[in-house]
């Protein structure tokens, strides 16, 4: 997580009422398109993509934490918090790419959820911003493609839709 994202999410006021958030889910996205770039002799060329098919799974860290997992881990707290427009709420989020078929509690990531009026508007994790049940956008993370060794891989972005397949319980807890 982006430690500005926390900076700005810390730096709103928090309301005395309990603000929204999005249950725990489990949801299927797919890729509808997919484009890229690969090095090859010195540059960049287009890379033809299969788009692909992953999952996200929102989780409970006080339910799903090991015993003796370091404290310091981003999905230790969830926080809260308002402005004129939206509300937003931190939640702990596992992207599980492939055929990987588990959701380690060490693989969590905070995300950042992000409402208007009570219904969900985003969740942002990292390269990945998407509704449980609408479009996703996944795009290469800035910090991970270093302009002097953008020879070593493959820059991708990739659209498609997100379908919740599980969820906990109906509707957002609040």
């Amino acid at each position: 997580m982006k430690p500005y994202y926390l900076l700005l999410l810390a730096a709103l006021p928090v309301h005395a009422e309990e603000l929204p958030s999005l249950p725990l889910f489990t949801a299927l996205c797919t890729a509808s398109q997919a484009a890229g770039f690969a090095a090859e002799g010195g540059g960049l060329t287009p890379a033809a993509l299969t788009p692909s098919t992953f999952t996200v799974r929102k989780i409970d860290p006080d339910l799903d934490r090991p015993k003796n997992f370091d404290e310091r881990s981003p999905c230790n707290k969830s926080m809260t918090a308002a402005d004129n427009d939206y509300s937003y709420a931190t939640g702990c989020y596992v992207i599980s790419t492939g055929k990987r078929k588990t959701f380690a509690f060490a693989d969590g990531r905070e995300c950042i959820e992000r409402f208007k009026d009570g219904e969900i508007q985003a969740v942002y994790c990292d390269t990945l911003s998407f509704l449980p049940n609408g479009n996703f956008v996944k795009v290469p993370n800035a910090k991970d493609v270093e302009p002097l060794e953008i020879d070593a891989g493959l820059l991708k972005i990739s659209v498609g839709k997100c379908s919740v397949v599980e969820m906990q319980k109906e509707g957002m807890k609040k």
